[in-house]
């Protein structure tokens, strides 16, 4: 057989080259142990649940001794959905066998193994000592979104571990939460004031890019959307136009990309501050640009994207109020006053009015909160006592689920069914390849809401509504270990950003540079490091919350060997010319998939009709259902460690009501 220019540019990007990537395929393990899988390791909601329907055979994650240090494809794997789209098809019941009770009973079940599920196993045995809990979760880690990649790599004399994260990045504005958030986090451990010192950037004792040199910006325009490729590199901030003078834009694109940034103009002559307010709730951004500033075509495109990695969707998605909010360029000439966020803009923009440096990092994410809270559930399974000894110990997976525990900890173990009983809850989830059951005196559901209808049994049709009202929006965090990181100092850049809708990537940037607990961050361009990715699927050109969907079902449709392909091709076009060759520099990859990812934010010009005056779906969906309470980001609906905690705080407070 002759080869294709595919498969010699297949070659040339290293995808035959022998990494750390294929202890996964597409999410299912190639030695699964004890665990039933059937179907095909592919793409595909079609194959994800073969085996879930007229056999009775169920496909579940296998249990792995270390999960963390698994590459290839991570997080929301196809095993761990399988169960959980069967149900949703209405395939899953057909043929099943009665459930095996397994004869255990708690004084809580928890539904979900994320900061939130976690938070309410802990908050409940806080407040009721000496009682027994169990954690249930489809996944074969725990954490839920907040998830930690570990790697080791051996180039040279380097070999000591590089931790990476692989979902939710930080404790984002602190000074904003809870007085019930703030404890539960005292209580495990969590202190803010060192990462002033353990983050080397922003607020940091150093600035890491700064002492390496790298102090500009790139941005890559991809030849699919502008017709070749350019990798625009400088300070954007002393000059925009001189920024994209080369680029492959119009002229007039270049000059109307400035003009927004610099220049704006008052596009709202003769209204009021709170007449521009108003008027701004009722549009998107894209709106903005092309109604009201009226810029170039290659203006709107160069900014499609600029809303992406922060809310899950581009801008035609996002409300003009909630840009201005977010210092998107093309307000600052309407005059509007800062003292304040406006009624109508989302419950983030109002919580995180006032900034807070970005620093509140460990490397792994919120992981590290997530251990912190395992450890005072299970003290066994993490040695230690601070936040700091927790970054390098490494946790005991085989000690989550003993009999011996108070709260035990189930992984791979996708619940089919929370119903109430005369005593309590009986919950029904899948393990070891058949239906098992257990019984509490009470259940908290912390997973996201849109399962909720088909496993709470006589949930409310109105909560139903409200319930399916609340997906997720997917994305994924990736993240390339590296042998080195010369090219970017060469460049002078600490990552890349793509522009306009073509490019899958949204970014790609060198790791934060935290170091704690004995926990060093590479300081060398010539040592290995992680580069950290993130694309959020959603499809541009309709409601944000439809084009979620789409986008979900686009990405079940792609292969790890497609995300690696794609990502392997940005860097070689992006960084080729300062010497990066994605075929011998690669030495692992994580990608974390979260089809369900992210908790979609309360924002206009969409959610007029409920927000912010209510009901809101959130509150709807998590009325108590006799003993089964709600938990979960999806209650507050906004994805940050806060809401997830109190989210839990609230859930544990309605079981003794």
């Amino acid at each position: 057989m002759s080869e294709t220019p595919d498969m010699k540019r297949d070659k040339e990007l290293g995808m035959d080259a022998k990494i750390t990537r294929r202890d996964f395929l597409d999410g299912v393990a190639l030695t699964v142990g004890g665990a039933m899988l059937a179907g095909s390791a592919v793409g595909g909601s079609a194959a994800l649940l073969a085996g879930c329907g007229e056999t009775g055979t169920l496909e579940t994650p296998a249990s792995q001794a270390y999960p963390p240090a698994l590459t290839g494809l991570r997080g929301s794997i196809n095993p761990a959905l399988a169960v959980p789209h069967a149900l949703r098809d209405g395939s899953f019941w057909q043929n099943q066998e009665d459930p095996k009770d397994t004869g255990e009973s708690y004084d809580l079940v928890v539904v979900g193994g994320g900061i939130s599920g976690l938070s309410a196993a802990y908050v409940y045995t806080r407040d009721n000592p000496g009682t027994r809990v169990l954690v249930l979760d489809n996944h074969d880690d725990f954490g839920g979104h907040a998830r930690r990649n570990e790697y080791t790599p051996v180039v040279g004399s380097f070999g000591r571990l590089i931790i990476g994260y692989g979902g939710t990045q930080s404790i984002d504005h602190p000074r904003t939460f809870s007085r019930q958030a703030k404890a539960v986090l005292a209580e495990i451990g969590v202190k803010l004031e060192p990462f002033y010192n353990y983050y080397e950037g922003e607020g940091g004792r150093q600035d890491f890019y700064a002492k390496h040199g790298l102090v500009l910006s790139a941005t890559f325009f991809d030849k699919e959307t502008w017709g070749s490729d350019y990798l625009a590199i400088g300070d954007p901030w002393a000059g925009l136009y001189k920024y994209l003078k080369d680029a492959p834009m119009s002229e007039q694109g270049k000059k109307d990309v400035a003009m927004l940034r610099e220049n704006p103009k008052d596009w709202l002559p003769g209204l009021t501050q709170e007449e521009k307010w108003a008027k701004l709730t009722e549009l998107t951004y894209t709106q903005w640009l092309t109604d009201y500033a009226k810029v170039d075509p290659d203006a709107v495109k160069y900014q499609s994207k600029a809303s992406s990695g922060y809310w899950g969707y581009g801008a035609d998605g996002i409300g003009a109020i909630d840009a201005w909010a977010d210092w998107y360029p093309g307000f600052d000439g309407l005059g509007l006053s800062w003292d304040k966020p406006y009624k109508y803009n989302a419950p983030t923009e109002k919580q995180f009015w006032e900034e807070e440096p970005y620093i509140y990092h460990y490397p792994d994410g919120c992981h590290g909160i997530a251990r912190l809270l395992v450890r005072q559930l299970i003290p066994d399974a993490l040695p230690g006592r601070t936040q700091e000894d927790q970054v390098l110990a490494r946790l005991d997976y085989a000690r989550l689920d003993q009999p011996s525990n108070r709260t035990r900890i189930r992984l791979s173990s996708p619940v089919v069914k929370v119903r109430n009983t005369d005593g309590g809850v009986e919950v029904q989830y899948v393990r070891n390849g058949e239906v098992q059951s257990v019984k509490g005196k009470g259940a908290v559901m912390a997973c996201y809401y849109s399962i909720l209808p088909y496993i709470v049994e006589d949930y409310p049709e109105v909560q139903k509504k409200a319930a399916h009202f609340s997906t997720r929006i997917p994305l994924l965090y990736a993240n390339t270990l590296i042998s080195n990181w010369r090219a970017f100092e060469k460049l002078k850049i600490q990552g890349i950003n793509t522009v306009g809708p073509g490019s899958f990537w949204l970014s790609f940037d060198l790791d934060m540079p935290v170091s704690m607990g004995g926990y060093e961050h590479p300081s060398d361009p010539d040592q290995p490091i992680l580069l950290h990715w993130n694309a959020t699927p959603c499809e541009l050109g309709m409601n944000p919350r439809e084009g979620v969907r789409v986008g979900r079902q686009n990405l079940y449709k792609m292969t790890f060997e497609d995300l690696e392909r794609k990502m392997r091709d940005l860097m070689a076009r992006s960084l080729g010319s300062a010497g990066f060759d994605p075929a011998t520099d690669i030495q692992a990859i994580t990608i974390n998939r979260w089809a369900h990812g992210y908790a979609f934010e309360y924002a206009m010009p969409w959610d007029k009709d409920f927000y912010p005056n209510g009901p809101l779906p959130g509150d709807v969906a998590a009325t108590p259902v006799g003993k089964i309470t709600f938990a979960s980001t999806d209650r507050r609906s906004q994805a940050y460690v806060d809401s997830a905690i109190d989210a839990a705080v609230l859930a544990v407070g309605e079981q003794s009501a």
